[in-house]
């Protein structure tokens, strides 16, 4: 009897340390995308992260801004900490292809 409550609270410890903990992010209020268009990139890129309102509860701030014409757009992504230590930028043709490698800097990427 021992045994097995010490092997369903290994499996219970185990289970636990795999749980992803999601990374909260929050959009800077000098970003020029629009909100909606983050929201998508972060639901088709990245699991295990959400867009907050509330920037003093996220654990990184996301600047999302387009540099490019209605033609031409060029989207940049600049993540950084409550400190303003930029951790990752990247710039791509659409949102969604910018997100994939702030995903992957996160390490919740899909």
């Amino acid at each position: 009897m021992i045994k097995n409550i010490a092997a369903l609270l290994l499996c219970v410890t185990a289970a636990a340390a795999q749980t992803p903990t999601t990374v909260r992010l929050a959009l800077s209020p000098r970003s020029s995308v629009p909100r909606a268009e983050i929201v998508k990139a972060i639901e088709e890129r990245c699991d295990g992260a959400t867009l907050v309102n509330d920037a003093a509860s996220a654990d990184y701030i996301l600047e999302a801004t387009d540099s490019g014409s209605n033609a031409a757009h060029h989207y940049k992504l600049a993540l950084s900490d409550h400190k303003r230590q930029i951790f990752q930028v990247d710039g791509a043709s659409q949102v969604p292809s910018a997100m994939t490698n702030i995903c992957g800097f996160l390490h919740v990427r899909k």
